[in-house]
Order: structure tokens, then sequence, then C-alpha cells
């Protein structure tokens, strides 16, 4: 999953600030963040981009917080961010339902299989 942030300086001198983002440990890992520590001029913005992979088995509605912190060691901003995480498939199921052709013939396959070995296998008693 990745968020796109946009910071802006609304200061009247360029400020360097720290990207934090908190308490998504329950549900997901950081991976990266394209910019922790940015430098933004006077009335400008950025945009910093929070890649999370998140826990297997996680889904529904869920909040971490994201702290702005000044180059001085201030939290300029805590603002909490909702996200909405769906509920993960396994990559067969969803090949399988890109390729739905291609997993019938598949099906297919198994169960002519099945069947070769249910009558060798009575052949062979006899």
């Amino acid at each position: 999953m990745t968020i796109k942030v946009i910071i802006e300086n609304n200061n009247k001198y360029e400020s360097l600030y720290s990207i934090i983002p908190k308490d998504y440990e329950e549900w997901a890992t950081l991976k990266s963040i394209s910019g922790d520590i940015v430098r933004i001029a006077p009335g400008e913005a950025t945009e910093v981009l929070l890649t999370f992979d998140i826990n297997r088995k996680m889904s529904g509605d869920k909040i971490f917080n994201l702290d702005i912190v000044s180059d001085e060691g201030e939290v300029v901003k805590s603002q909490p961010i909702g996200v909405f995480v769906e509920e993960s498939r396994t990559k067969v199921v969803d090949f399988i339902k890109a390729n739905w052709k291609l997993g019938g013939i598949i099906l297919l396959n198994l169960i002519l299989i099945i069947a070769i070995i249910v009558v060798a296998a009575r052949i062979y008693r006899k």
C-alpha cells in the first residue's frame, strides 16, 4: 500500500521537516518513505510517499498517526490518517480469477488424472 502525503510550508523561511509515521505496527510494516526528511521553501509544498507491507489476514479500517517534526525537534503537526485495507487473497485465487479458462482446463486435467488412477487401480486388482 502506498500513501501520498503532501506537506506544505506556511512559514516565511525555508524549513526542514522529519516525517514520522507511528502506530501502524499492528497491521503493517513500513517498507519505505520517499523522503523521511524534506526541505521545503516558504509557501511551497512537497509530496512524500509512504509504502507499507500489509500483514496477512488484516483487513478493514485502520488508522495510523503521522507526525511532522521541525528541525528544532518540535512536532509541527500530528495527523491521524485512516486507510481501508482490503482482505488479502492468495495468488492462486487471483490467477484463477484472471485466467478462468486455464483454471478450468487444469481442473479438468486433475479430474482425468484421478479417474485414470482409479481405473488403473481396479484393473491391477483383477
